[in-house]
């Protein structure tokens, strides 16, 4: 017979979803609805020495970690009310501990440095009298001496006397 639904209000049968002669009433849409977060604590452990860093989208501890100086092993020990370190939220409140200072390279008869604004490896080998290998060599624990930051501690060399930089050139020979 017919494939056609029939149409409970006026009995025809309708090659249409919709009765051309008793329109449906529109349907109300539903309200629109906030996007789902999961639950978070609501409690922060305590985060001494450190500050509360927000998560935001495309953030992971180890990215977190990177950008604000600290190992992920710390990161990661500082949050114990994360119980995957893998899974963090957007809008998720962690705790970034303090960093951890670097020791201070060894310096022997030399002076502990700290790498200030516009600092280059050679302006600094300028500035204290000393040569640009010499630097370079005081501070392995530098890996590329065209890359220095800020805040860097590195040693300078004690001054080589003009006397013993020429002895040991014409020692070379």
């Amino acid at each position: 017979m017919y494939s056609d639904p029939k149409c409970q209000t006026c009995g025809y049968y309708h090659r249409r979803p919709w009765c051309p002669i008793h329109p449906m009433p529109p349907v109300e849409p539903y309200p629109p609805q906030p996007p789902y977060h999961p639950p978070m604590p609501d409690h922060m452990p305590p985060c001494p020495g450190g500050c509360i860093y927000t998560v935001v989208a495309g953030d992971t501890m180890f990215l977190i970690a990177q950008r604000f100086g600290v190992s992920l092993d710390a990161l990661i020990a500082a949050n114990p009310q994360i119980a995957d370190p893998n899974v963090i939220q957007i809008g998720q409140k962690i705790c970034i501990p303090p960093p951890t200072p670097m020791p201070d390279p060894p310096c022997p008869g030399g002076f502990i440095y700290t790498v200030a604004a516009g600092d280059t490896m050679f302006l600094i080998a300028q500035r204290f009298g000393v040569s640009l290998q010499a630097l370079i060599a005081a501070n392995p624990q530098i890996p590329d001496p065209n890359v220095i930051q800020v805040g860097d501690r590195i040693c300078i060399p004690p001054r080589r006397d003009r006397k013993k930089i020429k002895q040991a050139a014409e020692d070379k020979e």
